[in-house]
């Protein structure tokens, strides 16, 4: 029995921009853009130092680019109304839901699987008082 040695390696890198403005008395506009992309590496070696038959664990990557728009109209001193639009868009490359193309396969012989680029649009609206 050889024990192993793992060399984990993760890195996270986001930025994110962003814009409020008002066009007109009592109301207000407002954007962000941001993007995240994360990385996680994983080497594995023998405790002898050779490296591990097989090779290393495929890297998993998650990125995540958002907009978010808004505009907001004061109705009162202590009422407002506001539109919220949101779009997400993720891409995922993680290997224990699957790898190659090739779901996780329990014991039993279910799999599981999960879809590697999602995209979500979120329109809301909300009403907001303020009690005086």
């Amino acid at each position: 029995h050889a024990g192993y040695l793992a060399e984990l390696a993760g890195t996270t890198d986001t930025v994110s921009l962003g814009v409020v403005g008002s066009p007109a008395k009592n109301y207000e506009l407002g954007a962000t853009w941001s993007y995240l992309k994360d990385n996680n590496a994983y080497q594995l070696n023998l405790a002898s130092g050779l490296p591990l038959v097989g090779g290393a664990l495929p890297d998993v990557s998650y990125r995540l680019t958002s907009l978010n728009l808004y505009a907001k109209r004061t109705l009162e001193k202590n009422a407002s109304l506001r539109v919220d639009l949101v779009h997400r868009r993720a891409e995922m490359n993680d290997w224990a839901w699957g790898y190659n193309g090739v779901p996780y396969t329990y014991s039993d012989g279910s799999t599981v699987a999960q879809q590697a680029n999602q995209n979500v649009t979120y329109l809301g609206v909300s009403y907001v008082y303020w009690l005086k």
